[in-house]
């Protein structure tokens, strides 16, 4: 990286700054420097560039490993273990972002407790390490509540804002899952039963045949 050059980003990123501070007035300005100054608001600045991070390199290990899976399946050979061990050696960098995150949840939580937090602020769901990479639509990794403010998720639809409506399709969804798993009981049942009578009318027909053959066998 050549210094020169980002020293001349660094002028105008300052620049950038300086005008947008102009811009705030004396009252934005005021809101600006009290929130800076807020190490709750502070720890939710890190824990969303934490979060953005992770989402990153799990999104990245996810391509990863399909590209080794489809190739995997096309030519079996050590090289595509070789690669997806090393994708897998890569999952300790994740954890430990998961646990800096984690760490940072607590503590904005404990604050909440404590009344050291702005009225009515949350705190965001902690991520649960044997869930980090199945990337199920449901898990805590695309859950952002507590890392933006309320008006930026009141536009965001229900089953992705409201707890209680992500409860209710859990619950849709074992429901459904009860219904398919009863729906195929039926079904097994209903062939057991088959192959029961099918079992049954073959013995009797076989000790109906065979009973003259034993009468035929006692005279002789």
């Amino acid at each position: 990286i050549e210094l020169p050059v980002v020293r001349e980003k660094l002028l105008k990123v300052q620049s950038t700054l300086r005008t947008c501070e102009l811009r705030l007035g004396v009252e934005g300005m005021r809101d600006y420097w009290r929130l800076a100054s807020s190490q709750f608001f502070r720890e939710r600045m890190n824990a969303c560039a934490l979060k953005t991070r992770i989402c990153q390199r799990l999104r990245a290990r996810k391509f990863e490993c399909d590209r080794i899976e489809r190739s995997f399946r096309r030519q079996m050979n050590s090289k595509c273990m070789a690669i997806y061990c090393t994708v897998k050696r890569r999952d300790g960098g994740i954890e430990v972002l998961v646990r800096k995150y984690n760490q940072l949840c607590k503590s904005m939580s404990d604050m909440i407790a404590s009344q050291r937090a702005p009225a009515n602020a949350q705190a965001p769901k902690p991520l649960v390490m044997k869930e980090l990479f199945t990337l199920d639509i449901d898990d805590a990794v695309w859950d952002d509540t507590g890392l933006t403010e309320k008006t930026d998720v009141e536009h965001l639809p229900l089953w992705l804002s409201n707890e209680q409506v992500q409860t209710g399709i859990r619950g849709i969804l074992l429901q459904d899952r009860a219904d398919e798993e009863l729906k195929r009981l039926k079904h097994e049942l209903s062939a057991l039963g088959d192959w029961f009578n099918e079992e049954f009318t073959v013995i009797q027909t076989a000790l109906t045949e065979s009973h003259g053959m034993i009468i035929q066998f006692s005279n002789n």
